[in-house]
């Protein structure tokens, strides 16, 4: 009789205890029967869904509720089979509208009637997770979009910026080529040129941040020696090092090293890497060159006696727009890019770039690395051969096609200048009719033209030239890898890009009348 009226005793302190834990959950529980009626929920449930107990029991019903009728089958499903479901629900609520909850939902059998089942529906309101979540996701789609349309600004300013670039460019050369009796003017010309120069690095720089952004720095590789690059690189900046009266020590390989890759990118990539120590350094200092080959891998190492590289600054270098100065002197100048640009091409090559410094003051050590090439054939360490002076080519006949006017009198200005025979056109229609009536030896278009562009036009100048010798050039502002395959395929023999160098223009233009 005890035993029994203990085994009593305990279970009604179990359900006593079960239904003062049920009343002070803090999450609304809302419990159904099997056929989806509510029977009972406890005080958090009557706050949340805005309802007293009385209204809600035995005539709503958990579809009504929860808005659960196109999750019904699957909860349904999960109930049999595992007696518990798990997932988000909208439910409706009589003064907070719609709430979303995540809701955990699992039968039960009671003890004494195992016929009859329960289901306890416990919700935790998420409600402002969700919107919060959206929001974050709206701001998100919109900071992709301001991106897009501020990548797309930057391509379309650096290469619009290359337009007027060209006649500024060719006149100072034929300003320079002229000469000047005035001392004065002879330096403000040479001041002039110098910021030219400086401007179309930093247009040439903005390409390359459209490039990056967009992951359009494309590659065009083939066998290389790995000395060559060096070399090419070398001669790039030997005249800013030369003219900070830094001392360069050079300790190059003797046996070639052979790698694949890009020639011109890679140039550009060390060029990078060596500006930066000509221009970090003071005056007067060391840079030291060393290449060598370890472990499957080429490699150089530029080290210098220059600034060096705080320790907060160094996790943040190869970042695009990052300054170690950021006051509002900048005396140093340039844009931030020329490292995470060569870290875009060494990665691109599967290769990598690194940096030691000890600190501020204490220079700094940039080791670019790449993999080794198996044995092969070695392309040509230039694109194009330059001459070594501007060679006039008296009557040999140039055709220029540009729509910026002061692009094409400003160029053949300087190539009438030259002893060449010169003449322009703006656009493909009066561009075919010159090709006819003056045939020109060379041909120096643009590619975008009005109406027919440039891609289109080549072909109908090689048709309309007939079986004539015509070398066709396309000068352009466009210059990544795909640009040069599809001017190619168009028929153009060469791929410049604007703003043109008027010296190298002079020399190649030498070349190819030379070579006719």
């Amino acid at each position: 009789m005890a035993t029994h009226n203990g085994a009593v005793h305990s279970a009604v302190l179990r359900a006593s205890s079960a239904l003062a834990l049920f009343e002070a959950l803090p999450d609304p529980v809302v419990v159904i029967r099997g056929n989806s009626s509510v029977v009972d929920l406890n005080p958090a449930a009557e706050i949340f869904f805005g309802y007293q107990r009385s209204e809600l029991t035995a005539t709503t019903t958990l579809e009504s509720l929860c808005n659960v009728c196109s999750l019904y089958d699957e909860i349904n499903s999960a109930l049999k089979d595992g007696n518990e479901w798990q997932g988000e629900l909208r439910v409706g609520t009589r003064h907070r509208g719609l709430r979303t909850v995540n809701a955990t939902l699992r039968r039960v059998f009671l003890p004494s009637h195992h016929d009859v089942a329960l289901t306890l529906a416990v919700c935790h309101d998420i409600t402002y997770r969700k919107e919060l979540e959206k929001a974050l996701l709206h701001q998100s789609e919109e900071r992709i979009i301001t991106d897009r349309r501020k990548n797309e600004f930057v391509a379309i300013l650096s290469h619009e910026l290359r337009n007027p670039l060209a006649p500024i460019t060719n006149s100072l050369a034929l300003m320079r080529t002229t000469g000047f009796s005035d001392p004065l003017l002879a330096s403000s010309h040479a001041i002039i040129e110098r910021q030219v120069a400086h401007l179309r690095q930093m247009v040439n720089s903005l390409v390359d941040i459209a490039r990056l952004n967009t992951g359009k720095v494309a590659m065009t590789m083939a066998p290389l020696v790995w000395q060559h690059v060096i070399e090419q690189a070398l001669e790039i900046t030997a005249p800013k090092i030369r003219a900070a009266g830094h001392q360069l020590t050079l300790s190059i390989a003797p046996s070639a090293i052979r790698i694949n890759g890009d020639l011109t990118r890679l140039v550009q990539a060390l060029a990078n890497v060596l500006n930066n120590a000509a221009k970090f350094t003071p005056g007067g200092g060391m840079i030291a060159v060393t290449c060598g080959q370890i472990d499957g891998h080429a490699f150089v190492v530029v080290r210098d006696s220059g600034n060096g590289i705080s320790a907060p600054f160094k996790p943040r270098l190869f970042e695009l727009f990052a300054q170690a100065d950021e006051s509002l002197a900048r005396s140093d100048g340039g844009l931030g890019v020329g490292l995470a640009i060569t870290r875009e091409i060494m990665t691109q090559h599967d290769g990598s770039i690194s940096v030691h410094s000890d600190g501020v003051g204490c220079g700094s050590a940039f080791t670019l690395q790449l993999p080794l090439a198996r044995e092969g054939p070695i392309s040509p360490t230039r694109e194009t051969s330059i001459g070594s002076d501007n060679t006039t080519a008296e009557g040999f006949r140039i055709l220029l096609i540009d729509d910026n006017d002061d692009a094409n009198e400003s160029m053949a200005a300087l190539l009438d200048m030259m002893g060449y025979v010169v003449s322009t056109a703006r656009d493909g229609t009066s561009a075919l009719t010159m090709a006819t009536q003056f045939k020109p030896q060379l041909i120096l278009s643009d590619i975008g033209l009005p109406g027919m562009d440039g891609y289109q036009l080549a072909p109908a100048l090689r048709t309309a030239c007939g079986d004539r010798k015509l070398i066709l050039v396309a000068a352009t502002g466009y210059g990544n890898a795909n640009d040069r395959q599809r001017s190619q395929a168009a028929g153009f023999d060469h791929h410049l890009v604007k703003p043109l160098d008027a010296d190298v223009l002079l020399d190649f233009l030498a070349l190819q009348a030379a070579e006719y």
